[in-house]
């Protein structure tokens, strides 16, 4: 009798126990159901910060192959997601500037990636890089962009996550303002030849006139060539 008083209170014991490991199980359950739910609303609101930025968002691999990209990237790009998808950003930059492009994605990469996952449990941003380049629709028109470049660490790899802001008006301004700055240089350029040639012409006479008057003064005061009262008198007045 001693013996099953003794296990049925070891049957209590570990049903006891059971109840309590399973309400903390459940607990951790509710934890991580909670830790799953903000992931998936972080996500989302990540998602739609991505998709409907006012700039262009696209993401790109070591290859430089786009993996990502958003609604006004596709729209900047002239196509939509399904034709970039997999297809090298650089084509869509002018040839004449794709060394640039490649040296921006270059400088992105080199970041260690133990060093972008410190950054990223510290709550730090990465060091991001930034270029403007000559970009190129599909349909070949001419855009200018800025680029800014941030390395990521990705599952399969690192990753350049990348803003492409159209600032094309801001070129346009900028070569305007060049224009005229060198229109305003060759008028100013002109304008001083226009000035040296008038002051030449006036000045010309004037000096014509005094050597004529030193010759003449010499000529009154040379030995011989005196002359007399009437002729030493201005002409308006001999004439009276």
């Amino acid at each position: 009798m001693h013996q099953d008083e003794h296990l049925e209170e070891r049957f209590a014991q570990q049903e006891q126990e059971l109840h309590v490991q399973q309400a903390e199980l459940e607990q951790q359950n509710e934890e991580l159901r909670q830790i799953n739910l903000e992931v998936e609303l972080s996500h989302r609101r990540y998602a739609d910060l991505f998709e409907f930025a006012p700039v262009g968002y696209v993401v790109c691999d070591e290859a430089g192959l786009i993996t990502q990209i958003n609604k006004v990237g596709c729209e900047q790009l002239g196509t939509g997601s399904s034709q970039l998808l997999g297809r090298h950003l650089s084509l869509f930059v002018d040839p004449r500037q794709r060394d640039r492009f490649t040296e921006l994605l270059r400088q992105t990469f080199q970041t260690p990636r133990p060093e972008l996952e410190q950054h990223a449990s510290e709550h730090r941003p990465p060091e991001n890089y930034r270029a403007e380049t000559r970009m190129v629709r599909r349909d070949g028109r001419r855009w200018d962009a800025r680029l800014e470049c941030t390395a990521l660490a990705g599952p399969q790899g690192l990753l350049a996550r990348m803003v492409m802001t159209d600032i094309s008006e801001l070129k346009r301004a900028q070569r305007e303002t060049e224009h005229q700055a060198a229109e305003n240089e060759l008028l100013n350029t002109e304008l001083q030849s226009i000035l040296r040639a008038m002051t030449h012409d006036l000045t010309r006479p004037m000096r014509q006139v005094e050597g004529f008057a030193g010759l003449l003064g010499s000529s009154m005061h040379s030995p011989g060539h005196a002359l007399d009262e009437a002729s030493a008198r201005p002409w308006w007045r001999r004439m009276a």
